[in-house]
This record gives structure tokens, C-alpha cells and sequence, in this order.
């Protein structure tokens, strides 16, 4: 009798519950509820928690808590923690030509820590004769040497990679067209 009431509850969890995928395209896991991603993780060994396609080995969208009863920090390779953060003013991108903020996404800002990492967000989409600068940083928020990033984009209808410059004069560009670009989690160093 106990097995088959304990059976009679995991089947109302199992049908209540977001819907569980294993081996699905590129992910080895995938949570969802009512068609959104709620934790997905790729093949490559990225955690996305709110994200459809996580970029980092651990990719949240939304806000991350650590419990006020106990202590709680961010730790780094270098055993150094951060408990709290500087509040940090979030700018937005003016765009190159040919570019601009995509309908229903967050524009592209950018921010920069007590530490001086800089942090890109958000997604740019191409109004048609787009030319390959998306858009320049200014002084204080350019790093120091060349970076190369594989964002994700969108060209002819189908989501690639595509490599994308960050150099020290602040210029952003792409080195090949796009229709759409994500700028999502993108973190380097400024020029000190």
C-alpha cells in the first residue's frame, strides 16, 4: 500500500514540475516551464540559470543573493572575496553607424567596477547598412591591450559565433556582418 501511494505522489510531482530534457541539441541538461529555459546546461560545461544560452561556466539572468545569515562572498582564483559591491553607474552605448538597440531586448550598456573590470550587456541589432564598429567606449572604460571575444549573433536568419574586437582606442567592431549581436556577460580588464 505505502509504494503505491508514494508512487500516486511522484506521479502529481512529475506532471507539476517544469519539463526535464536530456541530450537536447547542444545542452546535456534543460529545465523548462511553459516553453522558457529555467536551468540549462551545455555540453560544453556552461550553466545558464534564466538563460537560453549561457556564454560563461556559470550564466545567470536576474540577481544573485548570498544569505545574509551566513557569510557570503564571491571567491576568486586568487583567494580574494567580495561580500558586497560598489554601487556602480550603468551607461549606455551610443551606437556606430548603421546600429542600434534590438526591439524587446535590453540596449547595450556598460559599467565598471572598483577593480576596473569593465562589463558589456545587452544586444545590438543592425538597421540594415550596418557598418562593422557597433559602437566605441570612452577613456576610463578601454582596455590596455586588444580583446577577442566569440559572441553569439545573429546572421541570415541562424545564431552563430562571431569575433568581435574590443581595442584600446574603445572601439568595438565585428569582423564579419551581423544582423544581431549579444553582448551578454562580456568582462575585461581597463586600461590602469
Amino acid at each position: 500500500m505505502r509504494r503505491v501511494i508514494l508512487s500516486a505522489v511522484a506521479a502529481v510531482a512529475i506532471i507539476a514540475t517544469p519539463r526535464v530534457s536530456l541530450a537536447q541539441q547542444d545542452s546535456v541538461f534543460i529545465i523548462q516551464k511553459n516553453e522558457q529555459t529555467l536551468v540549462r546546461v551545455n555540453a560544453n560545461g556552461n550553466v545558464g540559470i534564466g538563460v537560453p544560452m549561457p556564454l560563461v561556466k556559470l550564466h545567470i539572468l536576474g540577481g544573485l543573493a548570498a544569505d545574509s545569515i551566513r557569510t557570503g562572498s564571491v571567491r576568486f582564483t586568487d583567494g580574494s572575496a567580495l561580500t558586497t559591491a560598489a554601487p556602480a553607474t550603468r551607461h549606455q552605448a551610443v551606437y556606430g553607424s548603421g546600429w542600434s538597440s534590438s526591439p524587446g531586448e535590453l540596449p547595450v550598456t556598460f559599467m565598471k567596477d572598483q577593480n576596473g573590470m569593465v562589463y558589456l550587456q545587452g544586444t545590438a541589432a543592425s538597421t540594415g547598412s550596418a557598418g562593422r564598429t557597433v559602437f566605441t567606449l570612452p577613456e576610463g572604460y578601454r582596455p590596455s591591450y586588444p580583446v577577442v571575444l566569440n559572441l553569439y549573433a545573429m546572421h541570415n536568419d541562424a545564431t552563430t559565433e562571431i569575433e568581435t574586437w574590443v581595442t584600446p582606442d574603445g572601439t568595438v567592431s565585428l569582423v564579419s556582418t551581423a544582423q544581431k549581436v549579444w553582448f551578454n556577460n562580456i568582462t575585461f580588464l581597463a586600461a590602469q
